[in-house]
């Protein structure tokens, strides 16, 4: 155990200098290894969601958040030819397929040949109809009555998620979260409303009516700025629990408690070895969160690379078999 928490504590050292180096240059580099077809993410990711994260990663910085528009850097890509991007990721530069008449005349693009192996997830995320999904995707005005209900309607969360549902460490998570709205279904939101946490103080609030609950996640919906992300709720984890007890006491515990049991403990994280959340909690939705983390929360991603302990995609498996495994034990203990 101690080899493997000095292995960790170092593992998130040398992240942590490898990161800010890597922000000062202004973009990140995501190895082919993490996302190769060996690993089975692809169980619980699309390959346009593979291909966003590829281009979040290492694109974002000139080209933009929206492909379909020209960034500050660099143009808009949206619809690229797999020709076109093979030649501009090998070469960069000036470096163009012949006849083609370049956007704009700039030498700044860096080759980036380890992306090749991943193009075609690249190319779907670049393929999409982007400006369809911003006009699916725009949020609704605070204006709007069903916003306005749904605002009325939280006041009842606010004392513990906060007014405008950012949540406070220690007490109730974020709600507004992008990286939470982008991967809660509608209806996981509204199980836990009607249903609760058992074990935790998110209490049911069954006595709201199904259009209470409905305003309610319009309002969330209305802080949603990225697009919404679907995990195979059918997908099941399969490991060593074990394993996954020593993984969990080294990258999870400090927040989560030993336990799972988070807050209630004085954790800074939520109770996920609890029962209210494992019932609501797909495997695949665990382990979307293990991979990319929460922004702007102290859940970092843990796994991949660029993860605070680079777990494998097999250590991610051992670590949701051992939550499953203390969600019956604290269940046992209610």
């Amino acid at each position: 155990m101690n080899f493997f928490l000095n292995r960790s504590n170092n593992m998130v050292k040398t992240m942590k200098i490898a990161i800010g180096f890597l922000m000062v240059i202004g973009f990140f580099v995501i190895p082919t290894d993490c996302w190769g077809q060996s690993t089975t993410v692809s169980d619980i990711m699309r390959p346009e969601e593979k291909g966003e994260l590829i281009y979040r990663a290492n694109c974002f910085s000139c080209h933009g958040s929206d492909p379909s528009q020209d960034g500050l850097f660099g143009p808009s890509i949206q619809g690229a030819s797999k020709e076109l991007l093979m030649i501009r990721l090998q070469k960069g530069g000036r470096h163009y397929p012949s006849g083609y008449k370049p956007k704009r005349d700039s030498a700044t693009m860096p080759p980036q040949a380890h992306l090749i192996p991943q193009i075609e997830n690249l190319m779907a995320y670049l393929n999409m109809d982007h400006a369809e999904a911003r006009a699916k995707k725009k949020p609704l005005k605070s204006s709007d009555p069903v916003v306005e209900r749904g605002k009325q309607t939280f006041a009842m969360c606010a004392p513990c998620h906060q007014p405008n549902g950012e949540g406070k460490v220690g007490l109730a998570p974020s709600l507004t979260n992008q990286d939470f709205l982008a991967l809660a279904s509608d209806d996981f939101i509204a199980d836990t409303i009607s249903h609760g946490r058992p074990g935790t103080a998110m209490i049911s609030f069954a006595f709201l009516n199904e259009n209470q609950v409905s305003d309610i996640i319009h309002y969330l919906r209305s802080f949603q700025r990225t697009p919404s992300r679907v995990v195979d709720r059918e997908w099941v984890s399969f490991g060593d629990q074990k394993k996954g007890e020593e993984l969990y006491e080294g990258s999870c515990s400090q927040c989560h408690g030993i336990n799972g049991k988070g807050y209630i403990l004085g954790g800074s994280g939520t109770g996920i070895g609890l029962s209210g959340f494992l019932s609501q909690a797909s495997d695949g939705y665990i382990k979307a969160v293990i991979l990319s983390g929460r922004e702007g929360t102290p859940m970092r991603a843990f796994g991949g690379f660029l993860g605070l302990s680079q777990l494998s995609d097999q250590e991610i498996n051992d670590i949701i078999v051992h939550l499953r495994y203390l969600g019956n034990q604290n269940a046992n203990e209610l």
